[in-house]
Parts: structure tokens; C-alpha cells; sequence
């Protein structure tokens, strides 16, 4: 209250605010719970696409040792063909 008491109309500001306190708790409690629900839908849009990102990676790995084991075995035929017709 010192610091206050230097600054002049300071008791008139502090009957002003303390009229209007129960709005400023309002607006806090309005804002941290703007905050908290940002923060869950950003933590679920994040769950989802890691669970996203783990699933698609499961596929793409499938794709790739099938075209891996497609590509094999064409070089195969296409060899014993070759091996055949020069012999």
C-alpha cells in the first residue's frame, strides 16, 4: 500500500478495481479455460496423427518390400530369359 499511496487518485483506483474484481476473476477464468481447451484439441490432433503417421508407415513399409520382391523376381525371369535365348 506504500507504493500505491505515492501515486495520486491511487485509492481511488484501488476502490475502482476492487468494485470490478469479480470481472477481472471472470476474465481469468474465462481465458484459462480458452487456454486449457486449446491445449486438449492440440494434444488430440496430435495423438491422432501420430497414430495416423505409425499406421501409414506400417503400409508404406509393405509397399516397399513388395515392389522390392516384385522387382526381384523380374530381374530373375528377365535373366534366365537372356541366359536362355543366348544360349
Amino acid at each position: 500500500m506504500m507504493l500505491f499511496a505515492q501515486i495520486p487518485g491511487a485509492d481511488e483506483a484501488i476502490a475502482a478495481a476492487s468494485r470490478s474484481g469479480w470481472e477481472a476473476v471472470v476474465l481469468v477464468v474465462v481465458m484459462l479455460t480458452c487456454v486449457g481447451f486449446l491445449v486438449y484439441v492440440v494434444r488430440t490432433i496430435m495423438a491422432q496423427a501420430l497414430a495416423r503417421e505409425e499406421r501409414l508407415s506400417k503400409r508404406i513399409d509393405a509397399l516397399e518390400e513388395f515392389i522390392r520382391t516384385t522387382l526381384v523376381t523380374a530381374l530373375q525371369d528377365n535373366t534366365k530369359a537372356m541366359l536362355n535365348t543366348s544360349v
